[in-house]
């Protein structure tokens, strides 16, 4: 059978543009999969370093900790103004993005009840009732447990995002 010859001239023309067509669209999505990959790397590389920050000063206020347990009161209220909450200030909205939500709620409980140490021993510095020395170390091992939890989490952070 032979063909008409204006189809034997278009045939290739046409086979080259819809070769064209394919390789663009397969070459558009290996792109996207290939950048999609070095954002994911490019986060999980930002979250790694956020969450270095926030352990070396999770670990600063363990070591810390051990040293008011053993404070008198006055010394004591001192000594938690000392503890450290500054990188997590200024990472926690960006490791809300970066972490699975259950290891940034671990993280959020733990400055948490730092904050409530510090409004805990504040009220007495404001005129308040002097809080007992037993509910102070009570707050303060909720404080060092769950920076334990923090610190096992925080040395091999997970690979989700």
């Amino acid at each position: 059978m032979a063909m008409p010859e204006d189809v034997t001239v278009w045939l290739p023309i046409v086979s080259a543009i819809g070769s064209l067509g394919i390789g663009a669209f397969v070459g558009a999505v290996v792109a996207h999969k290939l950048r999609e990959r070095v954002d994911q790397r490019r986060a999980e590389e930002e979250r790694d370093g956020l969450l270095r920050l926030v352990s070396i000063e999770i670990s600063y206020n363990r070591r810390r900790s051990f040293v008011l347990v053993a404070s008198p009161y006055s010394v004591m209220a001192e000594q938690i103004n000392l503890l450290q909450t500054d990188a997590w200030s200024s990472t926690r909205v960006r490791l809300a993005q970066l972490m699975p939500p259950g290891d940034f709620g671990h993280l959020a409980r733990y400055y948490e009840l730092l904050q409530e140490l510090r409004a805990f021993t504040a009220r007495h510095e404001q005129g308040g009732t002097f809080p007992r020395r037993r509910e102070v170390k009570r707050k303060l091992g909720r404080c060092r447990m769950t920076s334990r939890l923090n610190g096992s989490r925080l040395s091999r952070p997970s690979r989700s995002t």
